[in-house]
């Protein structure tokens, strides 16, 4: 499986297949990104002899700051969301369980791409949050799957207010599986994979698409009827061109409700 340089580190670890981000010091999820990212985790889930992917933040500072700001605009929105979203897809497509592996920080589609895995380990100290609404646009994945995930009221909470939140509450909400010391991600994920690979590889596999079932296709039909009403109504609003011209200028946007 070839490497993309910039964009996703591929190793191969016994039967394990891991995926590192390589965007440098914040990991910004741009489309070619998104793109080498759906094509990695396609490679591992039709290769029979990977049991378990694991995606990680590489030697960045954090796991993902979120997509590409400068991209969230008229001309680059559409393709933006083709390719961050191909990469949710795929992790949710993907035959082999995935694990998400998350230091620093797990912000926006950063921290969407991480829910797209099947279970997520988080560092204690990593800054996680859905702040998307205070640039004058909004999470799709999250708008998709946080409440069936962690309920109506939560997801409305995290998603409307675009407040920061800690580890341990993303944990007490059902949001992710473990919280670990910071340093001691590694450790947690051998835990975690302990008991998967003791498993038939090929039942592990029929197992995942089995508890996928339930709600594999809730989620896609919402996401793109979610992806076809950011594109046609939020984008056409001038606050959301406002909220990312604000945030590109530094400066605090002036929201003129419209």
């Amino acid at each position: 499986m070839p490497e993309s340089p910039g964009t996703v580190r591929v190793r191969r670890q016994g039967s394990v297949m891991r995926l590192s981000l390589e965007r440098g010091a914040l990991n910004v999820l741009d489309r070619p990104l998104g793109r080498a990212l759906a094509q990695a985790v396609a490679e591992a889930s039709a290769d029979r002899s990977v049991a378990v992917l694991v995606l990680d933040g590489g030697a960045a500072r954090g796991f993902s700051a979120g997509v590409e700001v400068a991209d969230h605009v008229p001309g680059t929105v559409a393709d933006m969301l083709a390719a961050f979203h191909g990469a949710v897809r795929s992790l949710w497509a993907c035959e082999c369980p995935s694990i998400a592996l998350v230091h620093g920080f797990a912000m926006g589609g950063g921290l969407e791409l991480a829910l797209a895995c099947d279970q997520v380990v988080v560092e204690q100290g990593a800054k996680l949050g859905f702040p998307e609404i205070r640039l004058g646009c909004y999470p799709p994945v999250a708008a998709a799957i946080l409440p069936a995930r962690i309920g109506w009221a939560a997801a409305n909470e995290l998603v409307l207010g675009g407040e920061d939140f800690t580890p341990e509450r993303a944990l007490a909400l059902g949001m992710v599986n473990r919280v670990c010391e910071d340093g001691a991600r590694e450790q947690a994920l051998a835990d975690l994979l302990a008991p998967l690979l003791r498993q038939s590889p090929a039942v592990l596999r029929e197992a995942r698409v089995a508890l996928r079932l339930a709600v594999g296709g809730a989620q896609e039909s919402a996401l793109a009827a979610i992806e076809a009403r950011y594109l046609r109504e939020l984008m056409s609003l001038a606050d959301a061109n406002e909220g990312i011209a604000a945030f590109m200028a530094k400066r605090a946007p002036q929201w003129k409700n419209g």
